[in-house]
């Protein structure tokens, strides 16, 4: 009896192993790894932002996001489940790809969405401001020279120093 258990358990863990292979891989490696990277991404960001949740709350959260991100990739989930099911059953191909989703990850560079445009109005900072001892007195240093600066301009005079102009 216990042989007979042994074995069923044997065939269905080969069963298992192999039920894949005749589906393969639906999606080129490369949109594997893009889509990939961005659910590691989204998972960690969830996971950061949710740790002091339950686990459920967090599966669930995570589970929710995953159709946004096919959709952005334009990938059908089947297709997806059925590309990561194939290398799950392919354990040196995973491998192979969760190094190539690594070096994406790594290629990641943050993106700057602001623009700094220095005018001819900027006002330099004044010279030797790093070297005052504290916080106050480089806070003064600059407002000094802001109000050098407009001074020189015509925009405020000595008794409105508030930045405003004289009308």
């Amino acid at each position: 009896m216990l042989l007979c258990v042994c074995f069923a358990a044997l065939f269905m863990s080969c069963v298992r192993k192999h039920a894949f292979e005749k589906y393969g891989k639906e999606l080129q490696e490369e949109e594997m790894v893009k889509v990939m990277a961005d659910i590691f991404l989204m998972e960690a960001y969830v996971d950061e932002k949710w740790s002091k949740v339950s686990k459920d709350s967090v599966a669930a959260m995570k589970k929710s996001l995953y159709p946004p991100i096919l959709k952005h990739h334009q990938i059908d989930s089947t297709v997806f489940f059925t590309t990561f099911n194939y290398y799950q059953s392919h354990p040196e191909e995973f491998i192979v790809l969760l190094k190539k989703v690594e070096a994406e990850l790594y290629a990641v560079k943050p993106t700057d969405t602001t623009t700094v445009v220095v005018s001819e109005e900027a006002i330099a900072p004044p010279e030797g401001l790093e070297d005052l001892p504290g916080f106050k007195q480089q806070e003064a240093a600059m407002r000094e020279q802001f109000i050098k600066a407009k001074q020189k301009k015509g925009v405020i005079n000595r008794k409105n120093q508030s930045g405003n102009k004289q009308e």
